[in-house]
């Protein structure tokens, strides 16, 4: 379980399945709202691509789910310690 959220650290996140859905586990990645939620039915080798204001989550009810999450910033770190969400606060500031 892994509760909806959106990806801060990232510009774009990629989902790539690495198991096979409805096959090796029930549920996965969903996209939603508060109220209601769809199910994304990546299988072995499916990707998904979405920004970081998506609001998403995992949710898993039966089997073991794979995934290969990448997130991908836009430009350099330029010396900024972008593992921490502090940073965010710091450039909106800057402006």
């Amino acid at each position: 379980e892994h509760p909806m959220h959106f990806d801060i650290q990232a510009l774009v996140t990629v989902v790539v399945g690495m198991t096979e859905f409805n096959e090796d586990f029930l549920g996965g990645l969903y996209v939603g709202t508060m109220a209601s939620r769809w199910f994304v039915p990546l299988s072995a080798g499916d990707g998904a691509v979405h920004t970081s204001d998506l609001w998403h989550g995992v949710h898993v009810s039966k089997g073991t789910r794979w995934s290969w999450i990448m997130w991908f910033q836009d430009g350099d770190c330029d010396g900024h310690d972008r593992t921490s969400l502090e940073w965010h606060r710091k450039e909106a500031e800057a402006g």
